[in-house]
């Protein structure tokens, strides 16, 4: 990141992706997405290219391997440290680890290796981040949907379209158009009787958008291409050599983007050949779509279907920009709250903006997939129209929220944000460099955590645990009958269920607890019950709450009635019922 030009103030990080050559199982290509800050105030978009990256990783010296057990972390002057690249890395470990073999969470489960977890993206980012901090603006985004063949059973996509700042483009198939003359200039007539009013309506809904410089007049350029992979290919020609936004962001991202790859492999290319940036090199090109888990599983192993909302998808595509689920980022930065009662893009718009989707005739009375038959149908203007709009409402969302212009970016903190849906990651990449800047490395994560005297701790199953009815105060209910005011209901607003399992790692952080911190771990207690011993657990942590439970349980101290009595007894004091 040197300075080669003396009118640059500074570089900025959007974001990063790593990727392996294609060619060379050592060779890797970390492509950074920055914004070049100029001394005039201008801001350049730019992709860095960084090739074969070396990032270091730490092992114990051998004058110092004098324990079986892994530390949470070490002091630099205990280990050795070697340098890498990423793709390198478990092969140049099993070199130095005389020969042991296997992935990196194998590798892991010596107690002597370092810094192995965090990866060269993260590294980057830390780089830029303290070398310019003062150096950031708003992510840019672009807002992308298609409409596909729900007629005729083809599910070939009808049109495309994307929204990015005052520009909406969209392309159109001839197949979808048919014989209708004038086909693009009956779509911007439409496009002008429908969308400026709701666009008046968001401006009225929120004073944000004039704070912020944002003018919600839109140029429109609408085009008629011979087929749908024409479409996908013209749309991401424009995201990736005029928009350059940071962010690319679809509503329920799979559904779409296994749509266009669909697309395109009926046309004989790959996804990458279209998807990545034009300025890849061949050898690193990649693309890869990971759907989040669709079910969870409890402390006590039983499972539970995600909603989509709460599912973390992921898309590997080297670029300017990185692909954003707007859906579930929405519901990822309120985790904290309780879900909304609908996730649907129409449902969200209407809560923040009193207007939903554009639904077209109020005389219309399909809906769900017979409302799209009958669009594709008979309002083939209208229904392009209503394709722009579901980009532009998720922008005048994201610009009210600010939920990927700047939330969810900002709480990525060092972290990639491929790794948003992992709290435990983002506190281990903190970790490192805290533990860094004291003079220590982080352990490495291995899929054997567990120690063996483990075996005899208070087991993870069965934590769960639920307040009984019969100690529910009943003024924890809600009064919430306006006829009977000093009346209270069964609904509760504040409940809390402890998963000890699922609550990793916030609990650990604010009990602040870790191997290193924990003098004593209790595995038996003499004349306590398992679960007596399991509730203690949880109750320690509000002590100022249980304290009376946990003295008679644990520490066998009387009870407030055996105290009565004997006060009573001392005194001699007759108890009357």
């Amino acid at each position: 990141m040197k300075k080669n030009n003396e009118n640059i103030l500074g570089y900025e990080f959007k974001n990063a992706l790593m990727v392996r050559s294609s060619e060379s199982y050592s060779d890797d290509l970390v492509v950074v997405k920055e914004n070049i800050h100029f001394k005039n105030g201008d801001v350049k978009p730019n992709l860095r290219f960084i090739k074969n990256f070396k990032r270091p990783w730490y092992m114990t010296r051998e004058s110092q391997r004098n324990h079986k057990d892994k530390k949470v972390w070490e002091h630099v002057d205990n280990l050795l440290k070697y340098e890498c690249t990423q793709s390198e890395l478990t092969s140049e470990i099993s070199k130095r680890m005389f020969g042991l073999r296997g992935g990196l969470k194998t590798l892991n489960r010596s107690p002597y290796l370092y810094g192995t977890d965090v990866q060269s993206t993260v590294l980057i980012k830390h780089q830029y981040m303290t070398k310019f901090p003062d150096l950031k603006t708003f992510y840019k985004v672009a807002h992308l949907d298609i409409e596909f063949d729900v007629i005729d059973g083809t599910d070939s996509i009808n049109m495309i379209s994307v929204s990015c700042g005052s520009n909406v483009y969209q392309f159109i198939t001839k197949q979808y158009v048919g014989t209708i003359p004038n086909f693009v200039e009956k779509v911007v007539a439409c496009y002008e009787k429908e969308i400026p009013p709701l666009l008046e309506q968001a401006d009225k809904e929120t004073k944000q958008f004039k704070d912020k410089g944002i003018q919600h007049k839109f140029n429109l350029q609408v085009e008629v291409v011979e087929d749908e992979f024409e479409a996908i290919q013209k749309i991401f020609e424009i995201l990736h050599t005029k928009e350059k936004p940071d962010i690319l962001s679809i509503w329920n991202l799979p559904y779409d983007t296994k749509k266009m790859m669909q697309a395109i492999e009926r046309k004989g290319w790959q996804p990458e050949e279209i998807f990545n940036d034009p300025s890849i090199p061949h050898n690193f090109k990649t693309f890869k779509l990971t759907e989040g888990q669709a079910k969870i599983f409890d402390a006590n192993g039983v499972s539970e279907s995600k909603d989509p909302c709460d599912r973390w998808h992921r898309v590997q595509s080297p670029g300017h920009f990185f692909w954003a689920d707007q859906m579930s980022v929405r519901r990822a930065v309120r985790k904290h709250l309780n879900k909304e009662p609908s996730y649907a893009l129409g449902n969200i718009l209407y809560k923040e903006f009193g207007f939903g989707k554009l639904k077209g005739d109020a005389g219309i009375r399909s809906t769900g997939i017979d409302w799209h038959k009958h669009m594709q149908r008979d309002e083939k203007v209208f229904y392009c129209v209503y394709n722009m709009f579901d980009n532009i409402g998720a922008q005048l969302l994201d610009e009210k929220t600010l939920d990927l212009r700047s939330t969810f970016p900002t709480q990525c903190g060092f972290s990639d944000m491929q790794s948003y849906g992992s709290q435990g990651r983002k506190l281990a990449d903190d970790m490192y460099f805290d533990l860094l800047d004291r003079g220590y490395v982080i352990t490495g994560t291995s899929d054997q955590m567990e120690r063996e005297w483990d075996k005899f701790l208070v087991p993870l199953d069965g934590w769960i645990s639920t307040l009984s009815p019969h100690l529910i105060e009943q003024a924890m209910g809600k009064q919430i009958l306006e006829d009977y005011p000093e009346s209270f209901s069964k609904i509760i607003k504040w409940v809390l269920d402890i998963d000890v399992k699922s609550s990793y790692p916030s609990t650990g952080v604010w009990a602040n607890l870790s191997q290193e911190t924990t003098k004593r771990a209790m595995a038996r207690i003499v004349g306590v019950t398992m679960e007596e011993q399991r509730r203690a657990g949880i109750n320690l942590c509000a002590g100022r709450v249980n304290a009376v439970e946990i003295m008679t349980k644990i520490r066998k101290a009387p009870t407030q009635l055996q105290l009565l009595q004997r006060f009573c007894k001392k005194y001699d004091i007759t108890l009357e019922d």
